[in-house]
């Protein structure tokens, strides 16, 4: 659990979950290692939000992006309208509160696009250790791009500073970095630009450097175990693609003492790295236990601390199941999720 003021991690996150109950999360001393394969690249087009608008539709219509059927806080790397932006830059020709945004899958500089970034003056109130959290309001053509979206807590996630969590309503944070949708790493510079990630708070990005998780280039960021947890966040068993649903319950544990178990009644669901999934034992969802590399399927006397490629562990329960009547199907980027 968190300590006063800071936020608990175990929210019935609108991203991802794990399984089996662990207590110390240490395997035997005899503990298989780990099988770990090198991550494929996979096609660009498993990284397009589903209802992402076409460019023009985007400068056309002046209005942010639809969520279509997908709950953005399920799947989502941004939430909101900021799903459909891959990554943000500075541009010299720019006022001082413009960046640019290149569109998820679109052509370099042909379909990037200006939105305007305004300070609202005030840090992540739930998080005062990280005091570079800053909230901002996001728009295009005037239209807030986080209209609607917020931050969802959890039954325990608790902050003194902002019990209603009113602050984070129809806000975004902005972190350095962001995804390559090419090889699904977490990169300070793509394209040969330095990038950064703009992220409404019903995001993964936002959730995880909301739980302290803030990547950056100093050494007191926190960068690999951000990847790891928007990656375990999302459930990507396989890269770029998410396997959970909004109000999937999730425990995260890490290796530095910043997220303790708070639930004893769930079971092991996987191990995560910087890179992503290391070895799952079971998915968060049933039904999603096909979609995993057969590579990385193990069981949780394979997993220990000891091997330091894992940075946090996830746990869910072992039963969760999509509204009737969907409840066979996998979600995949959050299909059939509503």
């Amino acid at each position: 659990m968190f300590r006063e003021n800071r936020t608990a991690k175990i929210v019935v996150l609108s991203v991802m979950g794990l399984a089996g109950c662990f207590g110390a999360a240490v395997a035997p001393q005899n503990a298989v290692p780990l099988v770990h394969m090198p991550r494929v690249a996979q096609p660009e087009e498993l990284y397009s939000a589903p209802g992402a608008p076409a460019p023009q539709e985007i400068t056309t219509a002046k209005r942010p992006p639809a969520d279509g059927i997908v709950h953005p806080q399920s799947f989502g790397y941004f939430g909101g309208g900021l799903e459909s932006y891959a990554y943000f830059y500075q541009d010299s020709s720019l006022g001082p509160s413009e960046v640019k945004a290149h569109l998820r899958n679109g052509a370099i500089t042909a379909q990037d696009v200006t939105l305007t970034m305004t300070d609202s003056g005030v840090d992540d109130p739930c998080n005062p250790s990280t005091p570079n959290l800053d909230l901002y309001t996001v728009t295009y053509d005037g239209v807030n791009q986080c209209e609607g979206k917020t931050y969802e807590p959890g039954p325990e996630d608790t902050c003194t500073n902002d019990q209603n969590y009113t602050s984070f309503a129809g806000k975004a944070i902005k972190v350095p970095g962001a995804f390559d949708t090419a090889d699904g790493k977490y990169k300070m510079e793509i394209g040969g630009k330095r990038v950064f990630s703009l992220s409404c708070m019903s995001g993964a990005v936002a959730k995880c450097a909301h739980w302290g998780y803030v990547p950056g280039n100093d050494t007191t960021s926190r960068t690999a175990h951000f990847s790891a947890c928007v990656h375990a966040a999302r459930a990507e068993y396989t890269t770029g693609i998410s396997h959970t649903c909004s109000g999937t319950q999730v425990d995260f544990v890490d290796n530095i003492g910043l997220q303790p178990v708070s639930y004893q009644n769930l079971a092991l669901e996987a191990a995560w790295g910087a890179d992503g999934l290391l070895c799952l034992d079971a998915a968060r969802f049933p039904a999603c236990n096909n979609s995993v590399p057969p590579e990385k399927k193990c069981t949780s006397a394979q997993m220990s601390w000891q091997d330091s490629r894992i940075l946090l562990w996830t746990r869910s329960k072992a039963d969760n199941k999509l509204p009737s009547p969907y409840t066979a199907e996998c979600p995949v980027n959050g299909n059939y999720c509503r």
